[in-house]
């Protein structure tokens, strides 16, 4: 039962972690672009509309991946006392629950930060569509110019620390990095 019940909990984690990823992804390189080519009136709306049921989805993905990572990390894994924390799978796990704490807690506040930050009424704030165009998202807990749909953000960066995928850096406010 022990292997069996490993898997079943690792299929549901990874498959949810995969939506939270690719579900970022999506919205930073692919819907967010497409939108700011649209009419700001038009484009506001639509992600107003889809702000809500994503935002479920994440939530969603988000309780989920994080609960399976603590049984299997606890329950199946290497953790059994706060000694083993400090042994790599213990740090790996530190971290991966760090991530997910982080993504938890400013996912929520992202796409309300967003629609401040993009739009005026409904019309397209200075500087909108400059905004995250061809460029990584940029922002956790708000400290881009751009801010990015959701906490996978914490990739890329941390304040003004580059601590994952590479950014190629164009200048001030083109990248989502205050400078």
């Amino acid at each position: 039962m022990g292997q069996a019940a490993i898997i079943l909990l690792q299929y549901p984690h990874i498959f949810f972690a995969s939506i939270l990823v690719g579900t970022s992804l999506y919205l930073d390189f692919v819907l967010m672009p497409t939108i700011l080519k649209r009419p700001a009136g038009e484009a506001k709306a639509f992600f107003e509309a889809n702000l809500k049921p994503t935002s479920i989805l994440m939530a969603i993905s988000s309780v989920i991946t994080f609960l399976t990572g603590i049984i299997r990390g606890t329950f199946f894994g290497n953790i059994r006392s706060l000694g083993t924390l400090s042994t790599p799978y213990g740090i790996t796990f530190l971290a991966a629950l760090a991530v997910m704490l982080v993504m938890m807690l400013q996912g929520p506040r992202i796409g309300p930060s967003l629609l401040k930050k993009v739009w005026n009424g409904k019309k397209f704030a200075p500087n909108a569509k400059g905004r995250g165009e061809g460029h990584p998202p940029a922002s956790l807990l708000g400290h881009g110019d751009f801010v990015g749909m959701h906490g996978a953000d914490a990739f890329w960066v941390v304040g003004k620390k580059l601590i994952g995928t590479p950014m190629v850096l164009r200048g001030p406010g083109q990248t989502g990095l205050r400078t």
